[in-house]
């Protein structure tokens, strides 16, 4: 066979090692006299005439634009043997094919076809490798890395590798999506100041801004003002200013209302994907971070600003040409005791080009923490006042020439002292004139629109000429018509305690029954009432505070009593609907499956209507929040528990909103107390062994935060079974204590995970006890996991002595049982002597 393929296809590995710019061209030659074999092929064997085709045609197509001295690279030798070495087996295979007898071909032409196939798919391999090879030795320069691979790691790894030198934004932005990113946070073109107002306002923070070559460190302007004065319609202002000059570096508006932004826990990491997201090298630096302390995903503030914005790395990497500009609105909303400290210690440690704005009413305890830090100057001119009348008529003009005709021309007769009257009585609060002027514009008198003004009595104190304001405004509604009245309180109560806005949609599916009128009417004070599917809003925070602890009996709303409201319609939704939902029984699904198993998500359930995933979220806040609870409540609270809550368990993971079950722990213990049928509902093995199992599909698929909820939960129903019933021997306490330290390890907490796995084998039966096949498996499993966190901590020694015992129980129970243990003996075999390689170096 001197002149056939395969004679070139081995003579091109020879030629490669000494004269390379041959090497393809050779191989090339090889492949058309492969071609020429299948010139011989009779169209019974037309799979191997077009293997053959296609060999040829791959090989030649490669030489189509190859660069220049790519083949001079030592490094390709590897990549091509292994091509050598698939088209000589698909040489001898067509050879063979060729010298079979007629019969014989019939007999095996199913098998030709599978082989022809399968060699085809090796082909595709190697020819691919070989592709990516030349690729990365001549566009990426990775040749060290060649150096270290030998070729069939190479078919596993450098798909990873290709990921980490050509797309590193890709990988970075994939760890950063760990990092919470607050929904909501970011700045609203539509809350600017008008046009034309505040220049002077702008004008002093502006010079505060570029003044930051004077500066030692970062600083922080603290703008304070009463409410209603406009702050915050300034902060989005001075980010919309700042992202047309390309100084917006990150921003956040915290909210009372909003569960996103209530609390400053994803304050830090919303920053810290902001920054990361300016230049690609903090974006690798965070991931490279995160990359070695996971944990930080969803540590506190504090660990979060220490361990990542002011990580070495980061503060190497940030821009140093020119200042940025970091905005937080409503410091008030959402202010304790880690974030003051963050921005009276903490902030400071920044390059100074980092100039950050901060606003908040006056309160007491932010003025004595601020007043003391030279870093954060206050900003000294006044919001509101006299100051501010000026920009207050441009205001109040433009909020009427908003209005639609028809009410242009209903208003067309307030003459110019009514609007000055209003500017006066609005003594330069931006919020006040807004919902005094809405209310006008809405108003259905236009003979009373100058009482309303006059009625308004003047107050020296800014939050009584809010209060005031709000007082007017509600007089004039209908208070004799009792449907009016019920619906004020169904609606109003409403959006006053929940957790996070609901449209009016959700609102008329809670209470079936139509809250549009009412809203209609309270559209003054009101946001996102005229559209059903928009969030329903109090147009400001005063307003609740008002309406909650100062208004007149008549419509003063009852806190309590409305979370308790709340809190039965939410268990009456979850009675009625909740499992009618998942049609397809995706929710159900198999606890017992392998940890990595990809677990259900939000997608996969299908639509949930608004209520129902309102309920599913917060139906444990509403409950815990009011007084002893109704009779009503009680009886909805014992048919979910009895009938729903671990159908909801399942479905809260699914929809990643899983939180602590303590609080309802703790209120039930409250409240409950003297019905000893109470426990049993929550403090059962059944609830236990779920949240445990649970929390090993969870950490399983990499969402460790919830893992540890769902595990410490476990643990607390054990503990409080415990406390009176003996569960001290029941399977379920080690294996809650084994998901506990999975979880942990996954946060990168490696003498937290190596306690818990400790607890987790001291828990666990006497040896007698381990005779069952789920009790090996767990001591088993929890051995593996403790020999794991070990070697994490270069203590791999010390865990041979018992992955040693492990071996030998598992030989025992062999013995009696060897299709039962074998799994598991392999698995401890597997254990043991990977530890004896890391202890031997």
């Amino acid at each position: 066979m001197a002149g056939t393929p395969l004679e070139f296809a081995g003579r091109a590995v020879q030629l490669v090692r000494t004269s390379s710019r041959l090497t393809l061209d050779t191989l090339a030659r090889a492949a058309t006299g492969l071609s020429g074999i299948a010139k011989h092929l009779e169209d019974t064997e037309r799979e191997w005439a077009s293997l053959s085709d296609y060999v040829n045609h791959r090989i030649n197509s490669v030489l189509v634009g190859l660069p220049d001295g790519v083949m001079e690279k030592e490094h390709l030798i590897q990549p091509l043997e292994r091509l050598k070495r698939c088209v000589e087996r698909i040489t001898l295979s067509c050879s063979e094919h060729l010298t079979k007898s007629t019969g014989k071909k019939i007999v095996s032409s199913g098998d030709n076809v599978k082989e022809a196939s399968a060699l085809r798919e090796e082909f595709d391999d190697a020819m691919g490798l070989f592709q990516l090879a030349v690729d990365l030795v001549a566009v990426v320069g990775v040749e060290k890395l060649l150096e270290r691979l030998d070729s069939d790691e190479l078919v596993h790894r450098v798909g990873r590798h290709v990921k980490e030198e050509l797309l590193p934004a890709t990988r970075g932005a994939g760890v950063l999506n760990a990092l919470p990113y607050a929904i909501g946070a970011s700045w609203d073109p539509d809350k600017c100041c008008l046009p034309g107002t505040r220049e002077k306002v702008f004008e002093e923070i502006w010079d505060w801004i570029g003044d930051y070559d004077r500066a030692q460190t970062a600083e922080i302007l603290w703008i304070s003002d009463v409410a209603g004065s406009g702050k915050s319609a300034i902060a989005h202002s001075l980010c919309q200013q700042a992202r047309e000059k390309d100084m917006l570096w990150s921003c956040f508006f915290f909210d009372r209302m909003s569960a996103e932004r209530n609390t400053p826990s994803k304050l830090i990491s919303t920053l810290v994907r902001d920054l990361a997201a300016l230049q690609q090298n903090i974006t690798e630096a965070v991931a490279d971070i995160l990359d070695n302390d996971p944990s930080l995903c969803s540590a506190s503030i504090t660990r979060q600003f220490d361990c990542l914005a002011l990580h070495p790395s980061l503060i190497s990497k940030y821009p140093r040409s020119h200042c940025g500009l970091v905005i937080f609105d409503g410091l008030d909303e959402a202010c304790n005791k880690a974030l003051i400290a963050l921005l009276c210690k903490g902030i400071r440690k920044l390059p100074r080009n980092f100039r950050v704005i901060m606003t908040s009413r006056p309160l007491p305890h932010l003025t004595r923490a601020f007043q003391h830090a030279p870093h954060i100057p206050r900003f000294g001119t006044p919001l509101h006042g006299s100051e501010v009348l000026g920009d207050m008529e441009v205001f109040v003009c433009s909020r009427f020439l908003e209005m639609t005709p028809g009410s242009f021309n209903r208003l067309s007769k307030l003459d110019a002292g009514l609007v000055s009257l209003l500017v006066r009585k609005s003594e330069g609060l931006f919020q006040w004139a807004s919902t005094a002027t809405d209310f006008i514009i809405r108003c259905n008198d236009p003979e009373k629109q100058s009482e309303l003004i006059h009625s308004i009595v003047d107050s020296s104190a800014v939050e009584q000429q809010m209060d005031n304001l709000y007082d007017a405004i509600l007089q004039s509604l209908p208070w004799n018509y009792r449907p009016f009245v019920l619906g004020y309180q169904r609606a109003v109560g409403a959006v006053v305690v929940v957790r996070e806005p609901i449209s009016s949609n959700t609102l008329d599916e809670l209470y079936q029954i139509s809250s549009g009128p009412v809203l209609q009417q309270l559209g003054a004070l009101m946001t996102g009432f005229d559209s059903p599917g928009q969030a329903v809003r109090l147009l400001h925070l005063s307003l609740r505070d008002y309406l909650t602890s100062r208004a007149p009996d008549l419509y003063r709303i009852s806190v309590l009593e409305h979370e308790q409201n709340l809190a039965l319609l939410c268990l009456e939704s979850l009675n009625c609907r909740l499992e009618e939902h998942d049609i397809a029984g995706t929710v159900d699904f198999d606890l017992e499956m392998a940890a990595e198993s990809p677990l259900p998500c939000a997608e996969d359930i299908g639509p949930m209507s608004k209520t129902l995933l309102y309920a599913c979220n917060f139906w444990i806040d509403h409950l815990v929040s009011g007084n002893n609870a109704g009779d009503r409540v009680i009886e909805h609270l014992q048919v979910f528990m009895r009938r729903h809550f671990i159908y909801w368990l399942k479905v809260i993971v699914c929809l990643g909103s899983y939180r602590s079950l303590e609080t309802l722990a703790i209120w039930i213990n409250n409240n409950m107390v003297h019905l000893e049928s109470w426990r049993g509902l929550l403090y059962n093995v059944e609830v236990a062994s779920i949240l445990w199992k649970l929390s090993r599909r969870l950490s399983g698929n990499e969402r460790y935060h919830d893992a540890l909820l769902t595990s410490q939960d476990s643990l607390m129903i054990y503990e409080r079974m415990a406390e009176v019933d003996t569960v001290q021997d029941h399977i379920g306490i080690p294996e809650a204590f084994h998901a506990n330290a999975l979880a942990v390890l996954g946060k990168g907490h490696l003498s937290d995970a190596l306690t818990a796995i400790d607890k987790a084998l001291h828990r666990m039966p006497t040896m007698p006890g381990l005779n069952s096949l789920s009790s090996v498996r767990a001591y088993v499993q929890m051995q593996n996991t403790r020999s794991g966190i070990l070697n994490m901590m270069g203590q791999a020694v010390q865990a041979l002595p018992s992955m040693s015992r492990t071996v030998s129980i598992c030989h025992e129970l062999c013995k009696n049982s060897p299709d039962q243990f074998k799994q598991e003996l392999y698995q401890a075999l597997a254990t043991v002597f990977g530890d004896s390689r890391n202890s031997t170096g």
